[in-house]
């Protein structure tokens, strides 16, 4: 390469200060650990998904990512909208977590859950209709999309009957919400293709998220997060590990509990396959 003309690797005003961790631009869990590896919080703007087998806290991340965006919100002025594709969503449980978090009079729990718009969908179809119908709400900072696997699942089964078109019009959709600034954020399963774990729905949808993690439970009632790199969808070595709590996603503060969970973590295999093979 010429040094007098070298070569530059583009990047947006957005993804520099994504990569600076700006703060106005993240969406924080309300767990320091969590948020630290996320390099500050889940980012707006962009598409990020939590793979992983029932059970792994995918949905209890979600809801802990919606109660601290409500209490973080003083202004009382942003929106959520949490797409239930498999009957996940209590907003009990949302609400446990705010009184958890300090939220103690009635009233401003109620208002804040207010803010939360549940939309069910059974199919691509739904999707669809409901991703259009959003898109007029004001001041909409996040959408949860609870499952997309089972939302789209006829997309991957009819991949070449229509499947990919269909797939190829909800990413335009995601994508354009999130280009206005919405977070977006998915969580899926597991399928095995030739013998190797993937996330479900196939090579397009993989490529068409931005930032990817893979969440396992352990034996001993801990879990931990890796990130899987979006160049090569491989896992990334290092990890983080969390407990699940009336407050959602938690800190592993105890010492003991930490050291345990390691343990635990120790007698596992690093190999991708293997790990997914035990935890199916």
């Amino acid at each position: 390469m010429d040094i007098d003309d070298p070569e530059y690797e583009e990047e947006t005003g957005l993804n520099l200060f994504l990569r600076l961790g700006a703060p106005w631009l993240l969406h924080k869990t309300g767990c320091s650990d969590i948020d630290i590896y996320l390099n500050g919080g889940i980012a707006k703007g962009k598409l990020t998904e939590f793979v992983g087998n029932v059970a792994s806290g995918k949905t209890q991340l979600c809801l802990s990512l919606i109660a601290n965006q409500l209490i973080d919100d003083e202004k009382e002025q942003s929106k959520i909208v949490y797409i239930d594709t498999n009957g996940s969503f209590r907003s009990s449980r949302l609400l446990q977590m705010l009184k958890s978090r300090g939220v103690q009079d009635e009233n401003k729990a109620e208002r804040m859950l207010k803010r939360v718009f549940i939309a069910r969908t059974y199919d691509e179809k739904d999707l669809r209709t409901v991703l259009s119908n959003i898109q007029v709400i004001q001041n909409l900072v996040l959408i949860v999309i609870d499952s997309i696997g089972a939302a789209l699942a006829f997309t991957a089964w009819g991949y070449f009957e229509g499947g990919r078109k269909v797939q190829d019009e909800i990413i335009a959709m995601l994508h354009h919400i999130a280009n206005r600034g919405c977070a977006i954020i998915t969580t899926n399963h597991f399928v095995y293709w030739r013998g190797e774990p993937s996330p479900s729905l196939g090579k397009r949808w993989i490529r068409a998220v931005d930032f990817r993690y893979l969440l396992c439970k352990l034996s001993d009632s801990s879990y931990y997060m890796q990130l899987i790199s979006p160049s090569d969808h491989k896992i990334v070595n290092n990890k983080v590990f969390y407990k699940i709590s009336n407050k959602g996603i938690d800190s592993l503060t105890d010492e003991w509990d930490m050291v345990q969970t390691q343990n635990t973590e120790a007698v596992i295999t690093q190999n991708w396959n293997t790990i997914q093979q035990i935890y199916a």
